[in-house]
């Protein structure tokens, strides 16, 4: 029997939200290992608006790097 194994996202609903804040933060140069490192946590989140995650996204890498 053989199984599909899928290792990205695709199945799961991406929130547009969090798509626009994570190109957001990749205009300002942060990479994207650093950005997929946070996805999973910023689609976690239940925010109304691009500003909200873009916030909660900088108070992440800012964690993230250890500043």
């Amino acid at each position: 029997k053989l199984v599909e194994v899928n290792n990205n996202d695709s199945n799961k609903k991406s929130n547009p939200l969090v798509q626009q804040a994570l190109d957001g933060l990749k205009s300002l140069g942060y990479k994207a290992s650093e950005l997929s490192s946070i996805t999973s946590q910023l689609n976690s989140l239940q925010l109304n608006s691009v500003d909200e995650y873009l916030k909660e996204g900088l108070k992440l890498l800012v964690k993230l790097k250890g500043i």
